[in-house]
C-alpha cells in the first residue's frame, strides 16, 4: 500500500479546484453576529462493519484515467464500416428476439428469482423441494455469470470512504485517505474497505434501441414536439402546458449548441428525433425504521416515455446507491461517473436503431434535476434549508425568533420584525449567471475562513460539477418538489396548527384552534371514510387525531384533497378559516392536473404569493407530475424486501439494483415484458377483452328492472312502451365489473358481491354518471323546453348487462343491436352551501334507473361526515370503451337520451 500523504498539501473541497479571484456582484454584507445553522460538524467516529470487501484488490482498482478511458472508449461518430455492419446489426436483433430454450430457462429462473425477492439459500432448495426440478434449476454462480453475459449490464466499482464521506473519482482517484475524516482507503490486506457500485447509463441506453417495441415509445417526445405549435410563431395557439417539453427551459435550449467543457461541438440539443431527455432524482432513505443509517439512490427518468410509463419502475435507470451508514460529505465525487458519462453522450455515441434499421449518432442530456430540499442543496453545493440564505431561487436572508426565545433555527417570513418585507411577487431571484458568479467567489477564498464567510452571505458552498453539464441551469433547472413542500410541509404544518401541536405554539389573536373534541370526531371520520373510499384513490388515511405519526406523503395528500374539505365543513370557530383551506385546495388540484394553462399559471402565482409559495416551477419545467418525488419514494420501497442483512445492508442493495437492472434489460433486450409478468390476469384480459370483467353470467331480470329497461329503450328509440315491452327478453348476461380502457378505473357491481358490509372491504361500487335530461326537469309545473342539457349524478352501480334488441319497426331499426346497459341507484343532493363549496348527499336512494354504460364517467368515493355523504372524485379522464368477447365484434356503446326521471 502506498504510504500517507500529507493531508495538508491536498486542499481538497467539496468545490473541486481554487480558482482565481473573481469580482462577484451583488454580495450580500456578512453579519458576523449571525451564526449559520448550517455549518458542517466534523462525524462522530463510530464502528463501522466492513462490507464488500472482495479477495483481488486489483479488481477494483478505480484509477481515474482508466476511468476516463472507459467512458471516452465508445465511438462518437458512425464511421463506414459501421455503415456496412447496419445489416448485420438488423440479423443480430432479430436473432435476439428468438431466445434459445436454454436461455429462456436461464430468464425464467432469474426473474422469478427477482421478482418474489428470493434468497440464495431458498433458491437453492427449488430443487430439493420440488423433485421435476432437479437438474434443471442453474446454480447461483451460473446463473449470475450467464445473466450478466445476455444482459450487458455489469456494475463499475469505485471504492469510496468507509464513513461514506467521498469518493475515490476525480480529484480524489489518487488519495489513500479521506479527506474529511482521514480513515484509510485500503484495510491491512490493501484491499478496499468499501465499495460505490456505479450501473453505467449507455450500455442501457443503447440496448433500448435495439428493441422496436422501445424505440417506438422512445419517439413520444419527438410527435410531442410535432404535435406542439411552433413557440416562435406569434400567431400560435400555445395555451397549455401539457409536459416537461412545454417548459421554457426546455424550449430555450431547442436552438442552443451543445458544449462540453466551454469547446461547442457543432450542433444543438435534440436537434435529433431520437435525443433523450432525461430527469436526475436524488433522496436519502433509510434501511431500517428504527436506525439512523441512510443511503442515497441515484435514479434516471427517461422523458422521452409517455407519461403513463415513464415512471414505471422498469423504466427507472437506477445509476448507483450511494451507500451509508453517514451522510455523504462530497456528492459530487459519486456524481462524477454520471457527469462523464453525460459528457460523452452530449458527444453522441454510436448505437443501432432497430425500426429503420440503421446507426445513428445517440445523444442524451439531463433537463433537470429534483429530490427533497437537503438532497437538492447537495446537488448544487448550497448551504441547504437552515441557512442564512436558504432558499435556492431567491436571495431571502433566514432571521431568527425575536428574544427571549432560545431558538437558534432561521426563518424565512416575508414581513420582518424591523418593518421591512418581501413582495412575493417581485422576490430577488437567483439567476444562473449570479449563480455561478457566486460559486466562483467562494471557490477562489485565500483560507477556510474566509470560504465559510462567503458561504454564509451567499448560500453557496462550492461549484456543483453538475454546472458542469451545459443542458443544465442554476437554479431554474433544480425546481421544488411538489411531495415534500406541500404534502410533508404545508399540509402537515396546517393540521398541526390547528390541533395546537406545533413548536408550542398558540394562537396568538387568531382562533383557528379546533377543540379536540372536534378534532376526535374528525379522526374518527377519517378512519370511517377508508372503507367507502376505493383502493384506487390511493392508501387508507389514518385517524389524523391519534395516528398522525403514521402519516406518510400520499396520506397527506389524500386526506387534504379527499377528506379535509368535507370534514372541516363548519368546524371553524370563523368561516374565514375554512374559505382559506379550500382556496389551499383549489390552487393544489390545478397543479396536479395533467395540463395546465398560461392562464392557470398566471392565477397559480397569484394566488400561491398569498400562501408564499414559488410558482415559477410550472412556468418553467412544466406540470408538477413531472418531478415529483414519488416515483423515486416507489423505488426506495421496492428495494427495502432485498435487505437480507442487517450486518450489511448496503451490499444486499447494491446487489437488488444490479439484478433489477439485469433482468429490466433482458425485458427490453429480448423483448420479454410480458413473457415474464408473472401478476395474475383474469382470463378475460388473456382474451383481449379490455371493460366487462369476470365475474360473469346469465340472469333473469327482476320485474323492477324489466320495467325501467322498457322506459330506457322508449325513450332511447322514441318509441311506445306498449311497442317496447314484447323486445325485452326475460334474463342476459350480467357483468361483475367495469373498467376503462388503459388501465381506468374499475367499478364493480354490488350484485355480484357477496358480502358488501364486510369490515375493511373497500366500496368499489359508487360511480359518477351523465344523462341527458329537459331544461325545465327540475321545475315540475313547468312544460318541457324541449332542450336536453346534461346533468351530473352520483349513484350506487347495482349490475352491468349486455341486452340484445332484434330488428323491430317501431324502434325504426333494420339489424339487430346490442346494448351495454347499467343499473344504478341515484342518490339525491340535499343541497350545496356555496361559501364552503361542498355539496352533501342524503345517504338514502331514489328510485333505480336503466342507464347506457357510456353515460358512466368515472369511480367515486364517499367521505362520510355527521350522517351526509359528501363524494370526491379522482384527477383524470376516461377514455373510450370497447365491450364483448371478441375485440373484433365488440360493442361501442352510444350515449343515452333520457327524458325525465
Amino acid at each position: 500500500m502506498a504510504p500517507m500523504e500529507d493531508l495538508r498539501t491536498y486542499q481538497y473541497r467539496r468545490t473541486g479546484p481554487r480558482r482565481p479571484p473573481v469580482e462577484l456582484e451583488e454580495v450580500p454584507d456578512i453579519d458576523d453576529d449571525t451564526v449559520d445553522a448550517s455549518s458542517d460538524s466534523d462525524a462522530a467516529d463510530s464502528e463501522f462493519e466492513l462490507e464488500g470487501v472482495l479477495s483481488d484488490n486489483s479488481k477494483f482498482d478505480s484509477d481515474s484515467d482508466d476511468d476516463v478511458e472507459w467512458i471516452q472508449g465508445v465511438s462518437t461518430r458512425v464511421s463506414a464500416e459501421e455503415k456496412l455492419n447496419d445489416c448485420f446489426n438488423a440479423e443480430a436483433v432479430k436473432r435476439a428476439r428468438n431466445v434459445t430454450e436454454d436461455d429462456m430457462d436461464y430468464f425464467e429462473a432469474f426473474n422469478y428469482k427477482v421478482d418474489t425477492h428470493l434468497g440464495d439459500n431458498a433458491y437453492l432448495k427449488l430443487p430439493r423441494s420440488f423433485r421435476r426440478l432437479k437438474g434443471s434449476v442453474p446454480s447461483i454462480d451460473v446463473l449470475q455469470r450467464r445473466i450478466s453475459q445476455l444482459s450487458g449490464v455489469r456494475p463499475r466499482q469505485y471504492h469510496c470512504c468507509r464513513k461514506s464521506c467521498c469518493c475515490f473519482t476525480g480529484q480524489y482517484a489518487k488519495l489513500n485517505h479521506c479527506p474529511y475524516c482521514r480513515e484509510p482507503r485500503y484495510d491491512r490486506n490493501g484491499k478496499p474497505v468499501k465499495i460505490f457500485n456505479y450501473q453505467p447509463l449507455i450500455p442501457r441506453l443503447k440496448q433500448w434501441f435495439r428493441n422496436p417495441d422501445t424505440v417506438t415509445n422512445l419517439m413520444y417526445r419527438s410527435l410531442f414536439k410535432l404535435s406542439s405549435p411552433d413557440p416562435n410563431d406569434p400567431a400560435a395557439d400555445w395555451e397549455d402546458i401539457i409536459d416537461v417539453f412545454d417548459g421554457e427551459h426546455y424550449l430555450s435550449l431547442l436552438d442552443e449548441p451543445v458544449t462540453v467543457d466551454e469547446e461547442s461541438l457543432g450542433h444543438s440539443f435534440f436537434s435529433d428525433d431520437r435525443d433523450i431527455a432525461l430527469g436526475l432524482s436524488f433522496d436519502g432513505f433509510c434501511p431500517f425504521k428504527r436506525r439512523k443509517q441512510t443511503c442515497w439512490p441515484i435514479i434516471l427518468f427517461n422523458y422521452n416515455l409517455p407519461p403513463e410509463v415513464r415512471f414505471h419502475l422498469d423504466n427507472i435507470l437506477c445509476v448507483g446507491v450511494i451507500p451509508g451508514p453517514k451522510q455523504v460529505k462530497d456528492t459530487d465525487s459519486f456524481l462524477w461517473p454520471l457527469v462523464e458519462e453525460m459528457k460523452t453522450l452530449a458527444k453522441g455515441i454510436t448505437a443501432f436503431d432497430a425500426v429503420k434499421e440503421e446507426s445513428f449518432t445517440l445523444h442524451a442530456y439531463i433537463l433537470l434535476a429534483f429530490g427533497d430540499i437537503p438532497a437538492v442543496a447537495k446537488l448544487m453545493q448550497m448551504k441547504g434549508h437552515n441557512g442564512r440564505r436558504p432558499c435556492r431561487m431567491c436571495m431571502i436572508t433566514g432571521i431568527r425568533i425575536p428574544p427571549p426565545s432560545k431558538i437558534t433555527t432561521l426563518y424565512t417570513p416575508l414581513w420582518r420584525p424591523n418593518g421591512e418585507s418581501y413582495d412575493p411577487l417581485n422576490l430577488p431571484l437567483r439567476t444562473h449567471s449570479q449563480f455561478m458568479s457566486h460559486a466562483s467567489f467562494v471557490v477562489s477564498s485565500a483560507n477556510d475562513a474566509e470560504e465559510k464567510r462567503r458561504a454564509t452571505a451567499t448560500g453557496i458552498k462550492g461549484y456543483p460539477i453538475l454546472a458542469e453539464l451545459s443542458s443544465l441551469r442554476f437554479p431554474q433547472s433544480f425546481p421544488y418538489d411538489f411531495m415534500h413542500v406541500v404534502w410533508e410541509n404545508v399540509v402537515k404544518t396546517l393540521a398541526n396548527l390547528w390541533c395546537g401541536d406545533y413548536k408550542n405554539l398558540d394562537e396568538g389573536k387568531e382562533e383557528y384552534g379546533l377543540d379536540k373534541t372536534i378534532w376526535s370526531a374528525i379522526g374518527e371520520a377519517c378512519k370511517i371514510s377508508g372503507d367507502s373510499i376505493p383502493s384506487a384513490f390511493g392508501c387508507r388515511v389514518p385517524n389524523i387525531a391519534e395516528e398522525r405519526s403514521h402519516f406518510i406523503a400520499e396520506s397527506w395528500s389524500q386526506w387534504c384533497m379527499y377528506l379535509a374539505p368535507a370534514l372541516l365543513r363548519k368546524r371553524f370557530k370563523k368561516l374565514i378559516y375554512y374559505t382559506h383551506f379550500t382556496r389551499l385546495v383549489s390552487l393544489l388540484n390545478k397543479c396536479l392536473s395533467r395540463e395546465i394553462s398560461f392562464e392557470d399559471v398566471d392565477r397559480l402565482k397569484n394566488g400561491f404569493a398569498e400562501w408564499v409559495t414559488e410558482y415559477e416551477r410550472v412556468r418553467m419545467m412544466g406540470p408538477v407530475w413531472c418531478y415529483w418525488a414519488f416515483p423515486m419514494e416507489r423505488f426506495c420501497g421496492s428495494l427495502l424486501p432485498a435487505i437480507k442483512s442487517r450486518r450489511f445492508p448496503y451490499a444486499s442493495i447494491d446487489r437488488r439494483v444490479t439484478e433489477l437492472s439485469q433482468l429490466y434489460q433482458i425485458k427490453i433486450l429480448y423483448g420479454l415484458r410480458k413473457n415474464l409478468d408473472l401478476r395474475k390476469r383474469r382470463d378475460i384480459e388473456q382474451r383481449g377483452v379490455q371493460v366487462l370483467g369476470s365475474p360473469s353470467e346469465t340472469r333473469i331480470f327482476s320485474h323492477l328492472i324489466s320495467d325501467r329497461l322498457v322506459n330506457h329503450i322508449a325513450t332511447r328509440f322514441n318509441a311506445r312502451r306498449s311497442d317496447v315491452k314484447s323486445l325485452i327478453p326475460r334474463s342476459a348476461i350480467h357483468w361483475g365489473k367495469l373498467q376503462w380502457l388503459n388501465d381506468g378505473d374499475m367499478m364493480h357491481a354490488l350484485d355480484f358481491i357477496k358480502d358488501p358490509s364486510r369490515p375493511g372491504r373497500r366500496d368499489m361500487t359508487f360511480v359518477k354518471y351523465t344523462v341527458l335530461q329537459d331544461r325545465h326537469f327540475h321545475r315540475r309545473n313547468r312544460a318541457p323546453a324541449g332542450v336536453d342539457v346534461e346533468a351530473d349524478y352520483y349513484g350506487q352501480l347495482q349490475s352491468l348487462f349486455v341486452l340484445k334488441i332484434p330488428p323491430c319497426a317501431a324502434l325504426r331499426i333494420t339489424t339487430p343491436e346490442t346494448l351495454a346497459l347499467a343499473a344504478v341507484l341515484p342518490i339525491r343532493p340535499t343541497g350545496q352551501n356555496g361559501a364552503e363549496q361542498v355539496v352533501c348527499h342524503a345517504n338514502t336512494f331514489d328510485p333505480l334507473e336503466v342507464i347506457d354504460i357510456q353515460s358512466l364517467q368515472c369511480l367515486v368515493g364517499r367521505v362520510v361526515d355527521r350522517n351526509k355523504w359528501i363524494f370526491v372524485e379522482q384527477l383524470g379522464s376516461r377514455e373510450v370503451t370497447q365491450i364483448g368477447d371478441d375485440p373484433e365484434t365488440a360493442v361501442h356503446p352510444q350515449n343515452t337520451r333520457l327524458g325525465r326521471r
